[in-house]
């Protein structure tokens, strides 16, 4: 009986593991980097508009992750899409 950890140490651990797992899920999600097909899939955008947005700052800036590639956080990409959404929801309350 010496080698088994009471029960409540158990219960706790579990509890830690969980909420590290999510914590950790929720941390590779907010900074998941994607392509520009992705984000021209996601915001049904053409490439061009896209890099017009961005020009305009109305779009989020990719980032550069090496000499010829860049991408764009998910999250960032997902939040300029909420923006749109609670736009349009604000003008038909209107």
């Amino acid at each position: 009986q010496a080698d088994n950890p009471p029960r409540e140490y158990n219960a706790y651990l579990y509890r830690f593991v969980i909420c590290t797992s999510l914590l950790w899920r929720i941390f590779i999600m907010d900074n998941q980097i994607i392509k520009l097909p992705a984000v021209i899939k996601l915001s049904a955008l053409s490439s061009a508009t896209i890099y017009r947005l961005i020009k305009k700052g109305e779009f989020p800036k990719q980032i550069k992750l090496s000499e010829r590639s860049s991408g764009w956080l998910l999250s960032e990409v997902e939040q300029w899409l909420d923006s749109k959404v609670n736009a349009r929801e604000v003008s038909n309350e209107a």
